[in-house]
């Protein structure tokens, strides 16, 4: 797998959780550290928090930003190109086989932009159910998401304000799916151009602000630059829930072991290029095997 590290210029105190309240009984020295999580915009917009190893093993937590003074940086290790992220350790992450597991409710499912419905209730808040079985990508993406975090962590609240953001219906932010999801600690926020890890959500806009739509990467190929999408739509050989290219869900459960290749998918670079404004976070996930 692939490692990212921190660059620290100078020494920072080391916390062992994400905020400044927490405790604290040492200093990370000024040097090269890898990476372990970071969080964006956490516990607010003024600050980034970064989990670094330390030389004896031990992890700690540093504000690797306060509002617009940053006090490190991001890096890259020789020869690798992807970031390795693992949320084994996360108490909000959830196993790969729940989201799985919920597929087979959305195999009915037809794209229409503007009557949509759920497959199943989400606990907090009031919404359409099916039939008629009809959605689009934000209430797909929205319905998978909330739906598996909810049968898996007991206390995962949602609510109308959540699911406004899910939707953007606010011009204040339109990535607000991501921010959405990054801060009910569903998912990480990672930088627009880093090729996407399995299970990343985006938000992205063909031009500023139109031609919007939300999906999931399954997964990219680093040799061929190939990516495998989620994603409800029609377009793509699409209309409902499906893989790009590939087919509806209710057509293709699965893709083949070898997705990549297929000359037809799209490659990041052409991701890159469609959605020219766009946010991608990393949804926690563990034991990822499916694909």
């Amino acid at each position: 797998m692939d490692t990212y590290y921190i660059e620290l210029d100078q020494n920072l105190k080391a916390y062992d959780q994400p905020d400044t309240s927490s405790s604290t009984t040492t200093r990370v020295q000024k040097g090269r550290y890898s990476l372990v999580e970071l969080k964006v915009n956490h516990p607010t917009k003024d600050t980034d928090y970064a989990c670094v190893q330390l030389e004896s093993g031990e992890k700690k937590w540093i504000c690797l930003r306060w509002k617009d003074d940053e006090y490190g940086k991001l890096t890259r290790g020789k020869d690798h190109e992807e970031l390795n992220i693992d949320f084994s350790s996360d108490t909000m992450s959830i196993d790969e086989s729940v989201l799985i597991d919920l597929l087979p409710l959305f195999n009915d499912f037809i794209y229409d932009l503007h009557k949509t419905t759920y497959p199943f209730k989400l606990k907090g808040i009031n919404l359409p159910q099916a039939p008629p079985s009809l959605n689009n990508c934000c209430t797909f993406v929205e319905a998978l998401v909330v739906g598996a975090w909810q049968n898996s962590h007991s206390n995962f609240q949602w609510d109308n304000k959540k699911h406004g953001q899910m939707m953007i219906f606010s011009v204040e932010d339109y990535y607000s799916p991501v921010t959405c999801l990054v801060n009910t600690d569903v998912a990480m926020e990672i930088e627009s151009d880093a090729k996407p890890h399995k299970w990343t959500v985006i938000q992205g806009w063909r031009k500023q602000w139109s031609g919007g739509h939300t999906f999931i990467i399954l997964d990219h190929h680093q040799e061929t630059d190939r990516v495998l999408t989620l994603e409800s739509n029609k377009a793509f050989n699409l209309d409902g829930v499906g893989y790009r290219m590939l087919g509806n869900y209710r057509d293709v459960k699965k893709p083949a072991n070898e997705w990549w290749q297929d000359s037809s998918l799209p490659t990041w670079e052409e991701i890159k290029s469609t959605y020219k404004f766009r946010k991608q976070c990393v949804l926690k996930v563990n034991n990822i095997s499916w694909i």
